[in-house]
């Protein structure tokens, strides 16, 4: 039993006295004392002795109105101690509990719901010292409470109207589920908790709070605790209790909590508890953070509360999925489909809620990933953050440090007031010191100061408020909790993968001039070289697309696309898409689809004393076999220990075509499998094949549908997919012309064939191996392309290139160039499918081949009429041309 330290203050005042009564209290004789005083005196825990003596008193005074009444007779029950009989009303609970027999179990059973009932882990508001202190247990005196004096908006009213009129529908139905969303800074917490407050806590009903990182726990609990004066002071006392590895455990849940913010991980291995919250008809449950809600564990919660006849559930998110109901990993299906409201970021811009965003991307040019070891790697797949010791690194690099200086000197007067967010406490008193040198109004805050120098972290802060500082810098104290209206810029010094921390960082420059804040904010990425973890190189395009999308809009052709793409997929995909579609060219917007992605693996897996892992691997269609023989190779090992990931990358992702799946994915894909997690099965976009333009356009010429078939084509295949990526059916029906366009002419095709690798290659190809060398049939190639062009001797060709063979066979094309639109023209990669070194083909089949490739890294175009004009330059491309043609027919490949 958890060792809890038990108050008398938790008991209401008949009971308390009725019991110091008990124990030989008079009033006349203790004229002194209180009866609560005299009893805590006499009693500092209740026993079995105790408990016995005065059954008749609780059963009188503190049982009829304790909410765990049920609870202590199912025990009994189970324990089989009490008289014959099933009671089902409290007058029967009470009956039964006064007949059983004053058994060991009996005193065990109601001395522990006294003792967890009056638990002291317990602050009065008035003795919390530090706004960021979050008592684990909280027992509030409602009348006592000082009002919340925030005023709500008009979105976060709007909010309270659509849930009210949700749960007033729900007496009827008896579901109320839906989900709350509002972007980052727009207060959903604060929205929920006020309007919980009023409309669920006020009723008698319970509320389970639901979360998966303990720092969103300890703000919905100040939340909690900062709005109890708005619930009915009838309830009388509200009890807050926090349940987390750092809180209270999960057997410390005492029925008669009114909140219980939880950990969905600290309720993973205590189902019963879980299940008991579940099963109580009073119980509100609310996942915060819901776009994680796909995960097994909050999958688990929402199939056991669906099984009572009467349940509510609410999810609050900023990232809402909206997708067909049958793909496995979305929230349709978990939160029925309803967003009971929705406001996004614009909207909160264009109202002077938020500040309008100006995005500031600084490259610092520091390779932040060298000297990364082997725990580096362990902690950022486990964590999705860098281990100390690679902070530190970073911390160090005197280079970048004079970058992030530099630049705050240089719009110094356009900044103002400044919150820069540092790796760690050294890295914080660093900066602080050296902006000081140059002349700047600098501080910071930290759990410490490493310098020895005097500096309360309030009296820090208020200075910025004030304007006496000009820059303060921190580490994670001012991530949330912590009020400073006119910052107006944001340092993002620290790089990170955690969605939750990057949003608070952000979110301190986000107030608007409706809320106090400024007009503008300045949030400004010091953006670092990466190579393996790629996805931490433009933070704002994997972390917070939608913001990127005001802040950054794309062109005409890909404007509507972007932040109708985001509201779609799981959430890790979400992410993925949107970095892609901000970092690719659209040039026709029926290539948006090569962007999306063809589907995912989820990893999920729940390990001890630690968040459950639930992430997607996006995947093309061309990487899929790629993973597949992976995860074949892996599953098929009977131990499961460390490999040689720079191996095992190059065997099954060194032919993978471009793009090919990222490093970092793919070292999850092992640790997964490392950590014991189950093999991940390939969840396929359903209805993507019904809907891709390009699909579409094939299916009208191949048929040659006429007008009426064609619309017809055309409104069916405009699916929920479609939707969400084409807002319009004019919009839908413009990408399939564009398909159409390119199937007419090929010349004008912006999208390419991708290569699948072979890892069982047929067994019926007849061709002959062969030993043709590359680099010498590049050189010649060069050597004669020089003379087709007229350049003279002078001009260097080929310096730049990369040509090499394929390691398997590849199904898809014979040849790829690949090149970059900022480097040199005639520079690039060129990869050959490893089936045409044979002796079959021959080695002036093969120098068109390349001349052929050359060509696309030298025009840097497509198979435009201009690159036609040129390939034809060579003087056997005739020949070339029907060799080429020719080789399925003549060596039975089917292939490509």
């Amino acid at each position: 039993m958890p060792a809890y330290k038990f108050t008398w203050d938790h008991f209401d005042d008949q009971t308390v006295t009725a019991l110091a009564k008990a124990e030989g209290y008079d009033r006349d004789h203790h004229h002194e004392l209180s009866a609560r005083d005299y009893l805590a005196g006499q009693v500092k825990r209740p026993t079995g002795a105790f408990v016995s003596e005065h059954r008749d008193v609780l059963v009188r005074h503190w049982l009829p109105d304790y909410a765990g009444l049920k609870h202590i007779v199912d025990r009994l029950l189970d324990a089989g101690v009490g008289p014959l009989g099933s009671p089902r009303s409290k007058s029967g609970y009470l009956e039964y509990i006064s007949k059983t027999r004053r058994s060991k179990t009996f005193r065990a059973t109601l001395r522990a719901a006294m003792i967890q009932f009056g638990d002291r882990a317990s602050i009065d508001a008035d003795d919390v010292m530090d706004d960021s202190f979050v008592p684990r247990f909280a027992v509030l005196d409602i009348a006592k409470q000082v009002p919340d004096q925030r005023k709500p908006f008009r979105h976060q009213v709007a909010a309270w109207e659509r849930m009210s009129a949700n749960l007033a529908k729900a007496e009827s139905t008896k579901v109320f589920q839906g989900m709350l969303v509002m972007p980052t800074g727009a207060g959903k917490t604060f929205t929920a908790v006020q309007w919980l407050a009023r409309e669920v806590l006020s009723r008698g009903m319970q509320v389970l709070w639901l979360a998966h990182r303990s720092e969103l726990l300890r703000h919905a609990a100040s939340e909690f605790q900062t709005s109890a004066a708005m619930v009915d002071p009838k309830i009388g006392k509200l009890r807050v209790r926090v349940v987390s590895g750092e809180h209270c455990s999960a057997s410390q849940i005492d029925p008669a909590d009114h909140v219980v913010i939880a950990s969905i991980s600290s309720l993973r291995y205590s189902q019963d508890i879980r299940d008991e919250l579940l099963n109580n008809p009073r119980t509100f449950v609310v996942i915060d953070e819901a776009h994680h809600a796909p995960a097994k564990s909050y999958r688990d919660v929402i199939q056991v509360l669906r099984k009572q006849q009467a349940w509510r559930l609410l999810g609050l998110t900023a990232t809402p999925t909206r997708t067909v109901e049958s793909e496995r990993s979305t929230l349709s299906g978990l939160f029925g489909g309803n967003i009971i409201h929705q406001v996004t970021l614009r909207e909160l811009i264009e109202g002077g809620i938020l500040a309008r965003p100006t995005l500031v991307r600084v490259e610092t040019n520091a390779d932040v990933e060298a000297g990364i070891t082997e725990d580096d790697r362990a902690h950022a797949y486990r964590f999705q953050d860098l281990s100390e010791r690679w902070l530190q690194r970073i911390a160090d690099m005197a280079d970048r440090n004079k970058v992030i200086v530099r630049h705050y000197l240089d719009h110094r007067e356009r900044y103002g007031c400044t919150i820069m967010f540092a790796v760690n406490v050294v890295h914080a008193a660093l900066l602080a010191a050296q902006l000081r040198e140059h002349g700047v109004r600098a501080d910071y805050v930290a759990s410490y100061r490493p310098d020895n120098t005097e500096g309360d972290p309030s009296e820090r802060i208020e200075a910025l408020r004030s304007g006496d500082l000009e820059v303060l810098v921190n580490v994670q104290l001012l991530t949330e909790g912590v009020d400073v209206p006119n910052a107006k810029t944001i340092f993002l010094t620290r790089p990170t993968g955690s969605e939750i921390l990057f949003r608070q960082m952000v979110g301190r420059a986000l107030r608007g001039p409706d809320a106090g804040g400024t007009t503008e904010a300045y949030l400004v990425s010091f953006e670092d070289c990466w190579a393996t973890y790629s996805n931490w190189e433009r933070p704002f395009d994997l972390l917070m697309p939608e913001l990127v999308a005001i802040a950054e809009p794309k062109p005409a052709a890909a404007a509507k696309v972007v932040e109708a793409a985001l509201e779609w997929l799981p959430w890790d995909v979400i992410r993925s898409a949107a970095a892609r579609l901000y970092a690719t060219p659209i040039d026709q917007r029926a290539d948006v689809f090569d962007i999306i992605s063809h589907g995912w693996y989820l990893l999920e897996r729940e390990e001890p004393d630690e968040d459950p892992i639930c992430t997607s691997i996006p995947v093309y269609e061309h990487q899929v076999p790629c993973v597949e023989a992976l995860l074949d190779d892996l599953y098929r090992r009977s131990i499961r220990g460390r490999i040689n990931l720079e191996t095992q990358y190059i065997e099954y992702f060194g032919d993978c075509d471009d793009p090919t799946l990222p490093e970092r994915h793919f070292e999850a894909l092992v640790g997964h499998w490392l950590d014991g997690g189950d093999r991940p099965k390939h969840n396929a976009l359903a209805d993507r094949s019904i809907c891709d333009p390009l699909l579409v356009a094939q299916r009208i010429r191949d048929q040659d549908l006429g007008e009426r078939a064609r619309t017809t084509l055309v409104t069916d295949s405009y699916t929920s997919l479609a939707k969400t990526i084409y807002p319009t059916l004019r919009d839908y029906s413009s990408a399939i012309e564009d398909a159409l366009h390119e199937l007419r002419f090929p010349q004008d095709s912006t999208r390419r064939v991708r290569g699948v690798p072979l890892f069982e290659p047929p067994s019926d190809i007849q061709m002959r191996p062969g030993q043709h060398d590359l680099d010498v049939l590049m050189k010649e190639t060069l050597e004669r392309g020089r003379e087709l062009l007229g350049l003279g001797a002078e001009v260097e060709l080929g310096g730049g290139i990369q040509i090499e063979w394929t390691h398997r066979l590849i199904k898809g094309w014979y040849a790829m160039a690949y090149y970059e639109t900022e480097t040199p023209h005639g520079e690039g990669r060129i990869r050959v499918n490893r089936l045409l070194n044979s002796a079959d083909v021959s080695a002036e089949t093969l120098r068109y081949l390349l001349w052929h490739e050359y060509l696309h890294l030298f025009l840097k175009v497509g198979h435009t009429k201009l690159f036609r004009q040129h390939e034809r330059m060579w003087p056997t491309w005739t020949e070339g041309d029907r060799e080429m043609g020719t080789i399925n027919e003549r060596f039975g490949v089917q292939y490509w």
